[in-house]
This record gives C-alpha cells, structure tokens and sequence, in this order.
C-alpha cells in the first residue's frame, strides 16, 4: 500500500524534464521580452504647453539621485520662459517646479558636488544669462544666477577647485566665445577666457563665434571655439585650461580632417566623449583623449548617428537614430540593449537597472533592463534536472 502511494507522487524523468525546459524556455522568453517593454510614466506639465515640437520635445534628461532633471525649449522659435522640474525616479512624479528662468530653452545641466547647474542656453531679450542651481536631493534652495553678460550658456565643467561656465557674449559685445569660471562654488564668477573673432574680421552679419561644450580631462578644461564666417561654421582654436591658465592649440581634427562642434562633452574613463549636433539632431559620436580625436563606428557602422548619448562612470549609452540602445564599456565594443526604440525618443538617461526616455511630446519612459540567463544559471537548472531525475528513477548518484 506504501509502495503504491509513494509511486504515485513520483514525478516521471519524462514529466521534470519537460517541466524544466518550459520554465527555462519562458525564463529566456521572459528576458527577452522585458527589454522591449517600453513603460509610459509620465507627462511634462510645462513642456507639454510649449507652441512648437522642438519646444515640447524632452530634449535632456541628467539623473542624479534617483531623480531626472529634464532640459526641454526652442531657441529657434524663442519659446520661454521655461519652468524647470525633476522627476523622481521611485514614485514617478514630477516636482513642482523647481524655478521659472527667463530663457528659451534649458538644453545642458550638469551636477557638481551635489550641485545642479540647468544652463540657460538661450537668454530671453539677450538678458544676462548664468543657470538655475540647488541642491540635487532636494526641492528647496534653487535659485537662478543670471547676472553674467552671456548671449549664449551652452557648457559647465568643474575641476575640484573650479567651476566654468562657456559660450558666447562677454561684457563688450555678443559676438566672442567666453568662459566665465568660479573658485568659489558659485558664489560669484569672472571672466576667465575671451577669444576674439580672426584677425580683420568684425562680428555681425553672421560672424561670430562660440564655446559649444567645455570638458574635464584629469583636472584640465578644454573648449573648442568654433567660428562662423557668413554663417558658416568652421573649427578654430583649441583651448586648454591647465589649472593657472589658458593655453591655445591647433583646431581639434581627426586624422580625416573631420571636426566637430564639440557639444555635450562627457568625462569616461579619462577620455572625452562629445557630440557635433545641437540636442534634438542625430549626431556622429567621438572620442578625445586631449590630444586626438577619433570618430566612433560602434559595431562597424561609420555612419551611425545617435540622438543622444548618456555617460555612466563604466558604460556609454547611446540612442540611435536606426532605432536601438547600444552601450560600451570601451568605445569599441557595443552590445544592444533595446532595439525598435519608437520613433519620438530623442534622450535617455540611465538610474540603476532602468533606461529613461524623452520624447518628442514631452512625455517619459521607462525601459527595465531584464538580464538574460547567464551560461552559469542555465548549468544550474540543467544539473538540477538530472539530479533530480536520477533520484525519481533510482538511479545511483
């Protein structure tokens, strides 16, 4: 009678086998499904009311603990002002707005010492312009510095002693590239670099020139001015901010003699990754290592371009233009973490195990990364099953 009974409950080999091929099967089904679900979180109050879709299009997203900063506007059209807000990332809620800035976009922010900086890239009625700062953990403490004679605020970089501020204006007239800097925190700020149009040529009627991106390499800056001639755009000098002073080198160059416009620079690994668009434009990728640079041609494709790119202190992120997420640990090797990406996403930013998205009608995303099984657990669940069979058949073990 015990004997019947016991053989009753015993699953057959047959039956764990199948059993453990299905959970497999649906584990590996189950990852790969995860990575391509896109999950809608929320709304930009205030992108959402602006007039034009480059105004209304999440153009930048900068995560700091556990909440995303989000940069949105038009320069083009001179929307603004804009209402600045971060997003947090475990209740998926927008923060009242965090100050109101009399600018036409926020398109750069950046953190420094648990500082914020959101540039007002395009001052309005060419106001003094300078950032709205605060505290990243906090919704109290913002302020706006707008007090210094820029046209443009296009960068922020910081050295352990230094901040700088980059772009064009100056206290004389709106056609020089600038950098203003602070040893201070912020507290106040000086001119610290103005680069004068070509000898002989006099700003106006679409002569001028700007600092796009500054960057950090091992405590030193590095702002590339590019000069319009007519409306023309071409690389001029290199500057490199050494920790007493500025010092001029060539105009930066590939070995091609491709340059870049040297925007959204980003510190990795103690190299330089930069953009050569403006936000919400597909843009080629580079590298520079402070004395070359390099064009990117992720997975062998040298045409690629990306919406935007994202920096972790081990991976680069980049949004493509044909539709995936890639990242790299090296700048030569590149995975693909998403793919069929829909076609409004033009930003990301990355928190933990979580890709965020902003798209072109200012809303928000998220994608969880979901990692699939390792060889490791697949030889656990395979050892599992013939010990597990061996053991209802009898067999020795």
């Amino acid at each position: 009678m015990s004997s019947k009974l016991h053989g009753g409950n015993c699953a057959s080999p047959r039956l764990v086998h199948f059993g453990l091929a299905l959970i497999t099967w649906l584990w590996i089904v189950g990852s790969l499904v995860a990575e391509v679900q896109f999950e809608y979180i929320g709304t930009h109050p205030d992108a959402v009311l602006q007039e034009t879709e480059q105004g209304q299009t999440l153009h930048t997203l900068h995560e700091v603990s556990g909440r995303l900063f989000v940069g949105y506007g038009d320069y083009s059209a001179d929307t603004g002002p804009i209402a600045f807000r971060s997003f947090d990332t475990q209740n998926l809620t927008f923060s009242s707005p965090l100050g109101t800035v009399d600018t036409e976009a926020i398109f750069r922010i950046q953190d420094s010492n648990g500082r914020v900086f959101a540039l007002t890239t395009d001052p309005l009625l060419r106001d003094p312009g300078g950032y709205l700062g605060g505290p990243a953990g906090s919704t109290e403490g913002w302020a706006p510095e707008n007090s210094l004679p820029f046209l443009h605020v296009l960068d922020f970089a910081s050295t352990e002693s230094m901040l700088f501020l980059s772009g064009s204006g100056g206290p004389d007239d709106i056609f020089h590239s600038v950098v203003y800097a602070s040893s201070n925190g912020g507290s106040t700020w000086d001119l610290s670099l103005h680069a004068n149009l070509p000898e002989g040529i006099e700003g106006g009627n679409g002569n001028f020139s700007r600092f796009y991106g500054a960057a950090e390499i091992s405590g030193e800056v590095y702002v590339q001015q590019i000069f319009f001639r007519a409306g023309v755009a071409e690389p001029s000098t290199m500057f490199r901010f050494d920790g007493t002073g500025w010092n001029e080198h060539p105009p930066l160059l590939t070995s091609a003699g491709e340059w870049t416009y040297f925007i959204d620079p980003d510190e990795f690994k103690g190299e330089i990754v930069v953009r050569d668009a403006h936000p919400g434009e597909p843009s080629a990728t580079y590298r520079f290592d402070g004395s070359e640079l390099v064009k990117l041609e992720p997975n062998g494709l040298p045409d690629l371009m990306a919406w935007d790119q994202y920096v972790t202190d081990d991976t680069v992120y980049l949004l493509t233009n044909d539709r995936r997420v890639i990242a790299s640990k090296d700048l030569v090797d590149w995975e693909t973490i998403a793919d069929n990406v829909p076609l409004t996403f033009r930003s990301l930013a990355v928190s933990d195990n979580s890709v965020f998205f902003g798209t072109t009608d200012s809303s928000l995303y998220r994608l969880t990364l979901v990692p699939e099984p390792s060889s490791t657990s697949l030889l656990v669940l395979l050892t599992f099953a013939v010990v597990t069979t061996n053991r209802r058949s009898g067999r020795p073990r």
